[in-house]
C-alpha cells in the first residue's frame, strides 16, 4: 500500500518542471518521511505488545507446572524471575505490580529453603522485595535495606563478580559513594574479570 503511494508521488513528481518539479520533490520527500516514521512507531507498538504477550505466555507455562515442580530450586527460580519481569512493566497497574514483586519474592524465598547456595534465588528475593518495597513507598526502612544487603552480599559470596547483585549492592550506597562505585565495578568488572555473569537481567 505505501510502496504505491509513494511510486505514484514519484511519477507524478515528474510531471511538472523547472521550481514546481522541486516542490513536488520535496512534498515527496516529506510524506515518504512522515509514513517511515508512522511505520516506525506501530512496529515498535507491535514488538512491546508481542514482548508482554510472551511474558505472560511463559507465566502460564509455569504455572501450569507449580505443583508438579514445586521442590525444583531451578524451577521456582526461573518463576521469581518471570515475575520480577512483570513487576517491571510500566504500562500495568501499581497493584499488579506490587502483587508480582511479592509473589517473586515469595517464591525465590523458597528456593532459597530449599538450596541456600543458589545465588540466583537470593537475588531474585532482594530484587522482588526490594522493589516491591518501593512501590509500597517503605524503602527506607532499615529492616529492608538490611535483608537486601544481607541476601545480595551472599549471592556474591556464592558468584563472586555476579554483576546483577553488584549493581544493586551500588544502588544501596550513599548518593557519593554510588556513583564512585557503579564506575569502578562497571569498568573494573568488565576489564578485569570480563566472565561477571549476565545470564540474569537486573
Amino acid at each position: 500500500k505505501w510502496g504505491n503511494t509513494i511510486t505514484m508521488l514519484f511519477l507524478k513528481a515528474h510531471r511538472f518542471e523547472g521550481e514546481h518539479l522541486v516542490y513536488a520533490g520535496s512534498v515527496a520527500i516529506i510524506l515518504i518521511c512522515s509514513l517511515i516514521f508512522v511505520a516506525s512507531n506501530v512496529l515498535s507498538g507491535a514488538i512491546a505488545d508481542e514482548a508482554e504477550s510472551t511474558l505472560e505466555q511463559q507465566l502460564d507455562v509455569l504455572l501450569a507446572q507449580k505443583t508438579q515442580r514445586a521442590s525444583d530450586p531451578d524451577f521456582l527460580v526461573r518463576l521469581a524471575d518471570v515475575y520480577l519481569d512483570l513487576g517491571d512493566d510500566v504500562d500495568i497497574d501499581e497493584s499488579m505490580r506490587r502483587a508480582a514483586y511479592e509473589e517473586g519474592a515469595r517464591i525465590a524465598r523458597r528456593a532459597i529453603d530449599l538450596q541456600e547456595h543458589n545465588a540466583h534465588a537470593h537475588y531474585l528475593y532482594a530484587a522482588n522485595l526490594g522493589s516491591a518495597a518501593q512501590l509500597k513507598g517503605v524503602m527506607a526502612s532499615a529492616l529492608t535495606i538490611t535483608e537486601l544487603k544481607e541476601h545480595a552480599r551472599r549471592a556474591l559470596e556464592l558468584k563472586a563478580n555476579y554483576a546483577p547483585a553488584l549493581h544493586m549492592m551500588g544502588m544501596m550506597l550513599p548518593p557519593a559513594k554510588r556513583f564512585r562505585y557503579s564506575r569502578a565495578t562497571t569498568f573494573c568488572s568488565a576489564l578485569l574479570f570480563g566472565s561477571a555473569d549476565n545470564s540474569f537481567k537486573k
